[in-house]
This record gives C-alpha cells, structure tokens and sequence, in this order.
C-alpha cells in the first residue's frame, strides 16, 4: 500500500518543477528497493521450502494434541496415529467439547500463521513452485479440515473463516482461467486435484466442516458482523462449486441433506444442512433486493440526466448528482457478485437435492423467494431495471432468469412445492408463467420451454386446491389456527417457555434463524417441542368432516 501510494506521487513528481519532486522520487525508489529485496529473500525457493515443511510438521502435531480416537468393533477406543491420513479419516466425530488440556495452551497464532503462510503464497504467485510436491499438503489438509469443524479448538469464527479461505487457495482452480496463467496448471493442479480428490478425511469430512464455518459466522459478535459474513462467504461460494464437481464431496452432501431431512424433527440441534440452506437462502433475498433496489435508482438518474434535468443545476448540484451516482455504481457491484453467487449455488444444489427445500419449514419461503425475483425480473417492472450498462454492474439478469427457472423445475417433482406457489399471495400471478415463457423463447431455451408451460399447467391444478384452504382457514375454530400464521395446523406442538401451540413446520422456521420462543424469546431447542396429539387429532376429525359434507 505504501509502495502503491508513493506511486502515484511518483509519477505526478515526475512532470513537477518543485524542490519536493526530487525528495518524493527518491522515496520512490528507495521503497522499489526495499520491496525487491524483501521478496528476494522471502520468495528464495530454499527458504519457502523449509518453511512450508515446517507447517507441515506444525499441522501434523497440532492434530496430535487432540488424541483423535475410533471405535474398533470391540466398542473401545483407540488412539490413532495422525501420520496415517487414511486412520484419521475414521476418528470419532464429531469431536468432544472437552477438548485436551494441551490444547487449550497452544496459541491460536501458530494456526493463524499457517493459514497466513499459504495464503501468503498465493498471493505473491509463487506457491504453484513449491506446492508441486505431495508430502505437505495432506497433514496440512487434515488439520484444516478437523480444526475448522470445532468450535471448541477454534473459538474465533473469524480464524475458522481464514481456514476455509485457505482450502479456497488450495483447490485446483483458484486462478480461475487456466489461460491467463498456462504454466502454472501443469503438475501443481494435479497434486492439489489429487488432495481433494483422493484425501481420506476431506473426502469425508471437508463438505461439513465448510457448511460449518458458513453457519457460525453469520454472528461473529462484532459490529461490522453483517458485511464480514459476505466478505467470508464470497470464496466459500467457489469452493462449493468445485466441491459439487468431485463426486465423493458431492455425495458427502447429498448424504448431509438426507440426513438434516430424518433428523430435522427430533434432533436437539436443527441439522446442520438445514441451517445452511436458510442462510443460503436469506443471504439470497438480501442481495438480490438490495442489488435490484440499487439498479432501480441508477436508472431513476440515468433517466433524469438524459431527460437534460440535470442542466438547470448549478455545478455543486451536479457535483453532488455525479457523486451519489458513482456511490450507488460502487454499491450495486458486489450485490450483483454476491447475489448471483447464492442464486447459482441453490441451482446447481437443488439439481440433485430437492426434499430439504420442499419439507414444511422450507418450502413456503422458497416458494415466496422465488415467485418474487421472477416477478421482479420478467414483470411489468422490468424496465426499472435496465441501466445503462449491465456489464459495468455485473448485473446478469438473463443468467438469473434461466437458473432461477431452473430451480422451479429442479423442486417442482414434489407436489409440495407445487401447491405452496401458489399459496403465496404476495408474488404469485398466472401471468408470470407466459411473462416468463416470452423470456426464455428470447434467450431461445428451448431446453427450459416445455418442462416450463407443463409447471404452469400443474399449478393450475393445484390452484382450486388453495381456495378450498382459504375456505377452511375462514371457517375452522380460532384454537385450530396458527397464531403466527393464521392457517390450520397439520402438527400442532406446545412450547413449554410460553404455553403457546403453534404448528410445527412454522416452529421450525422460526427455530432456523433463532432459538428462542417466538412470544417470549426464552431460549428453545428442537427437543423441547411437545407434540399435542389431542389437537392434532381433533383437526383431523373437523377436516375429515368437512370433507364429507363438501362431497355430499
């Protein structure tokens, strides 16, 4: 930064006839001087070679200290030998909080340097010379993957969220474009591809230990928490996406998903896999908003200055005009990255994984989230949005038209995201799916057309299905009603903080994104719902009735 700053000096000394100019030059370059010999002899091949062996050898006995275990089929535990990548791989998990004494007295500077190390590397460029060997990388791999998994041996999220950049660094692909730097993809590539590939313990374990640090910072307990969240999440995005490429990762979560799904109704913890999702999916409903709100006033300006309003300004008005433009350009950028980022890693997650996104806590939000940014992006509003330069803004709303169709057909197999479409009064219109259909013709998806027009015929049909619940919401008995959302409860449970009976699914949305009693914010755990099956049982009576007397 200081080299940068004096550069920019420089070249204004260079065209100056001032008694400073020669004093700012000679700065200059003595900076230039101090920098080449710093990286000359931080970069020295020999010296980068010991040193990443001796984070080697630091990861290796870090993950010693813990005395990792498995369960031999006698029922005892064992100490394993962390040397053996392939015995880690069956340790207990996940870990005990009671973590060893000895770790408790380990600085959390000498992981902190590691991580800083690696990402020191790669950002001088020079680490695909030095990474080329495959004896470091696996007891390194190990480290980051169990200690970013454990609260309890990294109590800072800010550290956990430095290790998942590390892995961003270390996947094959983080230069992005083989072609701007072909000497760097040859043995390098393949040595890191073979760690995510073929390593024991992330094969198994690096998928949850990421979905893990993603869940724990979105409340790191500082101030600036809510612009830090995105800040981490952004390179996490990426290796998601590699992630899903590999097959064992991609099955790694896949099993995750269907495990959040058998347990979300009876574990004391609400699935890890479910919390990502409501995260993935509220960090998906800020951005786009945010970002959509933005173009909408970048538009609003660009319009009044082409409209020549800006010429009966005095120059301080115009000033001011230019700057709040550019504050709003600056803005919408990384709201178009970030949102396009979470619209496209539900895409691709919703293409082999559908039911945690279709059960009751889930589905009327995803529903509701997507009826909205179609309609914001296909609507009669449309035009709001079209700015002067999409690609300055990195706004891409034909990519986000096409993915975000294509997670409607990706959940649209379950019947019950079909009939919550159309529960949503907010954003849900028949006019959306011919609105749509002109889209995709335009961007010529035939691939998308069909499976699209037979949607809309389904939701037709499910429709009816929706007046007739309007109809017994109106009629049923107060005590049969949800009171946050006013419809009938299927399973009503009672929280025992409150003595409120709520229906489960709207409980658990709630529990998502905050474990306290709705009505009177006292902590609440899955656990400590209390089914009351007599309820239950009477709705199922008055509907059943219901249904008869309809029929007759």
């Amino acid at each position: 930064q200081e080299t940068q700053q004096l550069h920019r000096e420089y070249r204004v000394a260079l065209g100056m006839d001032h008694s400073h100019a020669g004093q700012i030059v000679a700065m200059f370059e003595n900076c230039v001087v101090r920098q080449m010999s710093m990286s000359t002899h931080l970069l020295n091949p020999d010296l980068l070679k010991l040193t990443l062996r001796f984070y080697a050898f630091t990861a290796l006995w870090l993950v010693s200290l813990i005395r990792p275990t498995k369960v031999t089929a006698d029922g005892e535990e064992h100490l394993i030998d962390v040397t053996d990548v392939s015995s880690l791989a069956s340790m207990k998990w996940p870990l005990s909080d009671q973590v060893p004494e000895e770790v408790g007295m380990v600085p959390q500077f000498l992981l902190e340097s590691l991580a800083d190390f690696l990402i020191f590397l790669r950002v001088m460029g020079e680490e695909s010379r030095h990474l080329e060997s495959a004896e470091c990388l696996p007891p390194i791999m190990s480290c980051l993957v169990i200690f970013m998994r454990h609260k309890a041996l990294v109590q800072s999220p800010h550290l956990r969220a430095k290790l998942a950049e590390v892995i961003f660094h270390l996947r094959p692909e983080h230069y992005g474009d083989e072609e701007q730097h072909p000497d760097l993809m040859a043995v390098p590539m393949v040595v890191r591809a073979d760690l995510f590939e073929s390593h024991p313990v992330a094969k198994k374990r690096l998928v949850e230990s990421l979905l893990s640090v993603f869940v724990d910072i979105e409340f790191t307990g500082d101030s600036a928490q809510f612009e830090q969240k995105f800040a981490y999440r952004h390179p996490m995005y990426k290796v998601f996406e590699y992630l899903w490429s590999v097959a064992p990762h991609r099955a790694s979560m896949v099993l995750l998903a269907a495990q959040a799904v058998q347990n979300v109704k009876t574990a004391r913890e609400l699935p890890l896999f479910m919390r990502f999702i409501n995260l993935l999916l509220n960090d998906s409903i800020f951005l786009l908003d945010e970002a959509l709100m933005l173009l909408t006033k970048i538009k609003e300006m660009e319009k009044s200055e082409d409209a020549g309003e800006w010429e009966g300004l005095d120059q301080a008005a115009v000033s001011q005009k230019k700057k709040d433009l550019a504050e709003l350009h600056r803005l919408v950028k990384p709201h178009n990255i970030l949102g396009g980022a979470t619209v496209h890693t539900l895409c691709y997650i919703t293409s082999e994984i559908t039911e945690p996104f279709t059960c009751s806590a889930m589905v009327d939000r995803m529903a509701a989230f997507l009826n909205y940014f179609l309609q914001q992006l296909v609507g009669p509003k449309t035009g709001s949005l079209k700015v002067r330069n999409f690609k300055e803004h990195r706004f891409k709303p034909n990519e986000l038209v096409v993915e975000i169709v294509s997670i409607y057909l990706h959940l649209s197999k379950d019947d019950n995201f079909c009939k919550a479409l159309p529960r949503d009064g907010r954003s849900y219109d028949k006019k959306l799916f011919p609105q749509t259909r002109r889209v995709l013709l335009m961007l010529q998806r035939e691939d998308l057309l069909s499976k699209w027009l037979d949607l809309g015929l389904k939701i037709e049909d499910f429709e009816e299905d929706f007046r007739q619940l309007e109809e017994t919401n109106q009629e049923a008995p107060s005590d049969f009603l949800d009171p946050i959302m006013d419809s009938v409860m299927e399973d009503p449970v009672d929280l025992p903080t409150s003595g409120m009976t709520v229906d489960r699914s709207t409980i658990l949305r709630h529990l998502l994104s905050d474990e306290t009693d709705p009505f009177n914010r006292a902590p609440l755990t899955v656990d400590m719902l209390e089914p009351n099956t007599e309820l239950r049982d009477r709705i199922k009576q008055w509907l059943a009735g219901k249904s008869s007397r309809n029929q007759s």
